[in-house]
């Protein structure tokens, strides 16, 4: 496994701005655990055909081994089969409480959602307000076919969540 590291580190991705802290304090995230986490998420977007054959545990345990080789010191990068980019990269110093700072990301990010069913058979909307004060809807969806939560989608780009809208629904088609 993973040497332990003597500095700070933050696990990033390029699709979702909320990153594992990484380090030997008590209330970081050890890299491994990090690691498996994201390994477990990147098994869900395999083929069904792949994941069954292997298993879903299996699976993110080779993913995991894989990462572990490739992020061990700042700087190094991983790219999973789907595209998502993982960073290791030195903490910012200046990084407020709520995890947010103003020009963190070049785009603004989602701080609140609301979600919005016009009929029980009709689409579902959701109205997010931005990190620079604007309100929008950035998707619509069927909720027999894919599910949303605020938790998806805080702290992501407009960018971000049309990936993710993106993925789920490829999913969905292909199970």
């Amino acid at each position: 496994m993973l040497v332990p590291s003597a500095t700070e580190m933050i696990l990033t991705n390029n699709v979702d701005p909320i990153a594992y802290e990484v380090g030997d304090e008590i209330w970081h995230t050890p890299l491994e655990e990090a690691i498996l986490a994201e390994a477990e998420k990147t098994a869900h977007h395999f083929p069904a055909t792949i994941s069954s054959h292997l298993g879903q545990e299996q699976l993110a345990g080779l993913i995991a081994e894989d990462m572990s080789a490739h992020l061990r010191a700042i700087g190094d990068t991983y790219t999973t089969v789907d595209g998502v980019i993982y960073t290791l990269r030195e903490p910012t110093t200046d990084r407020p409480a709520d995890g947010y700072a103003p020009g963190m990301f070049a785009e603004p990010v989602v701080v609140e959602a609301t979600f919005e069913q016009t009929s029980d058979y009709g689409p579902r909307t959701v109205t997010v307000r931005w990190s620079d004060g604007t309100t929008s809807q950035p998707m619509r969806w069927y909720t027999d076919e894919i599910l949303f939560s605020e938790g998806d989608l805080v702290g992501r780009t407009e960018r971000q969540i049309c990936s993710l809208h993106h993925r789920r629904d490829r999913d969905w088609l292909q199970s």
